[in-house]
């Protein structure tokens, strides 16, 4: 297999987003399609076949009837970009167009939509920004600030390379102003969410260490400790050895977990 073009275009998150969704919806609508002329198959024969299916949702025969890495690869991605703290959650179709003409604007001295005074100047003397052509923003660039929309100045210096020799102070809080209008985030969800795992149950510490499995069969996540791993792997836990080590040292007998000898 050739392929012609390695980058035919790039994608933002909220794209990448829609894509996963629509993928969803045309797998839904196939197994659907697929179900009912098998139903109608079923009632020429008379013979309705037992496939163990019949009491599942469409979007559990749509999870069954695709490969398990490709459900693995759209669950995972789907709740990434689905989690609140991620921008492309807040965003719309709408806005991403707008944000780009904004900036297209702001860069060539033109009054920017959205955001009054900038570049307006008038008689009040305010100033009109007007970045040369070698400075300004690339596709990248902007395809970075749309998928992190930061807030602050800080969070601009990863996203442009040489910030600080392109733009000026004020060229800098004119971005995170036309970010902040175009690109707006729902600061409340983003708070509650933050709360909500800042007041999870006493064992959240020890489900941080462990690794989370997606049971394909169950349809639950699983926690797997590394004691889990030592077991399935047939070797012994190392801190057993190391606490037998810490008796030894003490002068005292090491500690049988099965109980004294008969």
């Amino acid at each position: 297999m050739k392929v012609k073009n390695a980058r035919a275009a790039e994608l933002s998150d909220f794209e990448v987003l829609q894509v996963l969704r629509e993928m969803g919806k045309r797998q839904q609508m196939a197994v659907l399609k697929k179900n009912i002329e098998s139903t109608k198959v079923t009632t020429m024969n008379s013979i309705k076949p037992n496939t163990g299916t019949e009491s599942l949702s469409i979007e559990e025969r749509t999870m069954q009837s695709l490969p398990s890495n490709l459900r693995t690869i759209q669950y995972e991605v789907l709740e990434c970009l689905r989690n609140v703290q991620r921008p492309c959650a807040h965003q719309s179709s709408d806005q991403i167009p707008r944000f780009m003409d904004a900036l297209y604007a702001w860069e060539r001295g033109k009054p920017v939509e959205g955001v009054p005074g900038l570049n307006e100047g008038g008689e009040d003397g305010g100033i009109i920004t007007i970045i040369e052509r070698e400075k300004r923003l690339t596709k990248g660039e902007r395809l970075m600030l749309i998928n992190h929309a930061p807030t602050t100045e800080i969070e601009l210096y990863p996203l442009v390379e040489e910030i600080e020799d392109r733009f000026t102070a004020d060229q800098r809080l004119d971005i995170l102003t036309i970010i902040s209008a175009h690109l707006p985030l729902d600061q409340e969800a983003i708070q509650a969410y933050q709360d909500r795992n800042t007041t999870m149950p006493a064992n959240a510490e020890m489900n941080d260490q462990q690794d989370v499995v997606f049971d394909e069969q169950d349809g639950e996540e699983v926690y797997v400790g590394p004691e889990d791993e030592y077991e399935q792997q047939g070797i012994a836990d190392p801190d057993d050895d190391m606490d037998m080590l810490q008796n030894e040292a003490a002068g005292g007998a090491a500690v049988d977990d099965d109980g004294p000898d008969e």
